[in-house]
């Protein structure tokens, strides 16, 4: 709650008061939360070393629990960060684990985190003046988290203030109708090319975290069915009906 309240320093003390009491051998899942909120807060601050050395940190520890949801989210934020040092490959990597996982697990909430992430990975890997892949990841995203109306950490605020700052001076009538036309339907094609093309270091590099078996080029009929009704906004018994 200090973290969200804007008391940076009371949080990070707070945190680090927390994992002094816990002991680290009993492998509890608080104690890879506190170090993925640190991490957050180094994020939002751009202290892009001390955050990847938290999602490290809080990354092992899930994978000793073996619990996929926090390593997807600590994954995507990892990513984050790495787009913030413009390590597109690393970047990469983490964001198409992440889709991956909250794709297959219905996460509504982690999807649209995870296709924030890709706006800003594409608007990193695209010309400025032709965000076409951008503006479609941006435009679901934003459809899917307002209708979820779930307040965002602050690190990730930030990085929605700041995509829509870019968005809204990029924003012209065409790339509108492109976006209308794409952003359901061609989501997953969409996802598949903007990594499909990735840095050349991403190849030979090591995925650190979330290994997800398959990709979004190998979905069936069905599920990019129900990919395309996530990011429509519906919720997964309204997608059910539909279904």
């Amino acid at each position: 709650s200090s973290w969200a309240l804007g008391q940076t320093v009371a949080a990070q003390q707070q945190l680090h008061q927390a994992l002094a009491l816990i002991d680290e051998t009993h492998r509890l899942p608080i104690w890879g939360w506190c170090h993925n909120s640190l991490g957050e807060i180094d994020r939002g601050l751009s202290r892009w070393k001390e955050a990847q050395a938290h999602y490290q940190l809080a990354r092992k520890r899930f994978q000793e629990l073996d619990d996929l949801g926090p390593v997807a989210l600590i994954e995507q934020n990892s990513a984050l960060a790495h787009l913030g040092q413009g390590q597109l490959a690393q970047a990469a990597q983490g964001l198409e684990s992440a889709f991956g996982y909250w794709f297959r697990c219905g996460s509504q909430h982690g999807l649209g985190l995870s296709l924030m992430g890709c706006a800003s990975y594409a608007l990193a890997t695209e010309s400025a003046s032709n965000c076409p892949k951008s503006l479609v990841f941006w435009k679901t995203a934003q459809r899917i988290l307002d209708g979820l109306q779930c307040p965002l950490d602050p690190s990730d605020q930030m990085e929605w203030d700041r995509l829509s700052l870019i968005f809204e001076k990029l924003r012209t009538p065409e790339l509108d109708a492109m976006c209308s036309a794409l952003s359901s339907e061609a989501l997953p094609e969409a996802v598949t090319a903007l990594f499909s093309q990735k840095p050349e270091e991403a190849k030979a590099a090591p995925s650190a975290g979330l290994v997800i078996k398959g990709n979004p080029e190998q979905l069936t009929a069905r599920e990019r069915e129900v990919l395309s009704l996530l990011a429509e906004g519906l919720t997964n018994p309204a997608i059910a009906e539909k279904l």
